[in-house]
């Protein structure tokens, strides 16, 4: 991870002071990162860094943060099977501990194939969720299995629902083959990202004129949104409301950050992104939201 610490100057920003640590590992043996000297406590005063209060203001920005969870899985006895565990035709569940991540809990699950010689063997890997079933969720990762990193997946992409698990893929090697004659497995599961999905069902437009109705839902932090359609233009256009802004705390904002895909009925048909995403904007209290407009090439008369 890279992070900049920076003291803000209340004259003007050219003279504010940071400094930047790059490529820093955080370990369970290495958490703390920083510098034992930065500036001396006189300067700060005297170049009026200090506020009315007597506090100093303090930017941090974290940047290119990789959340790598590793651990080693002892293998099962070659030739052994366990149907209690068995999965697809798969034996011996080995299943990693628990890792946090996007404020849920996760585990790795490889299903080694017992049915068939060492030579020609494979396994099934798992991704699953175990806590946060609230919302689908759309996660980014990778795995890497073996020392010497036999084998790795690059970037994954997957949508979980409310079982907590993901689209399993197969390795064509076996558990064996990939420890390289260990009796361990090393695993390393890299965590990219972790957005929780809300859907909406939206009717465009409604028979015999009536008022057209909004979709409401909720984000991770429980706070409620409607989104409307707008059909008054050539091309389809939705709006999105923060119907909970009025719970923003006073003299404080709030960060939100979303992105739209619009799935058809068609059975066939690929989801559509909206033309301006992804999106973001501070919210401050106020008693209603006016919308944000969200533009899309959909023709209404398609």
């Amino acid at each position: 991870m890279d992070f900049s610490f920076t003291v803000v100057n209340r004259d003007h920003f050219t003279k504010n002071i940071s400094f930047i640590e790059k490529s820093c590992e955080f370990t369970p043996d290495a958490s703390v990162f920083g510098r034992k000297t930065f500036t001396e406590i006189d300067d700060l005063i005297k170049r009026n860094f200090l506020q009315e209060s007597g506090d100093l203001l303090v930017e941090v920005e974290m940047r290119n943060i990789q959340s790598i969870y590793e651990c080693f899985l002892r293998l099962p006895k070659e030739g052994s099977t366990n149907s209690s565990s068995s999965k697809h035709g798969y034996g011996d569940r080995m299943e990693s501990t628990y890792f946090m991540f996007g404020l849920s809990d996760w585990s790795i699950s490889l299903f080694p194939d017992n049915s068939v010689a060492e030579a020609d063997g494979s396994v099934e890997v798992q991704l699953q969720r175990h806590t946060s079933f609230d919302h689908l969720c759309y996660v980014r990762y990778r795995i890497i299995l073996g020392d010497e990193g036999t084998f790795d997946s690059g970037d994954l992409e997957q949508v979980l629902d409310a079982s907590g698990q993901g689209e399993p893929f197969t390795i064509g090697a076996s558990v064996h083959r990939l420890s390289r004659g260990r009796s361990t497995l090393r695993v390393k599961v890299e965590m990219i990202s972790v957005v929780s999905v809300s859907e909406v069902y939206l009717n465009v437009f409604n028979r015999g004129g009536a008022k057209q109705v909004g979709a409401h839902c909720y984000d991770r932090d429980k706070q409620a949104w409607m989104m409307e359609a707008d059909t008054t233009g050539k091309y389809l256009t939705l709006r999105l409301y923060y119907t909970d802004i009025s719970h923003v705390p006073r003299k404080f904002s709030r960060y939100v950050g979303w992105n739209i895909r619009m799935v058809s009925k068609a059975t066939n048909s690929r989801p559509r992104r909206t033309l301006d995403g992804p999106y973001s904007k501070y919210y401050v209290q106020q008693e209603v939201d006016e919308g944000s407009v969200i533009r899309t090439d959909i023709s209404l008369e398609e």
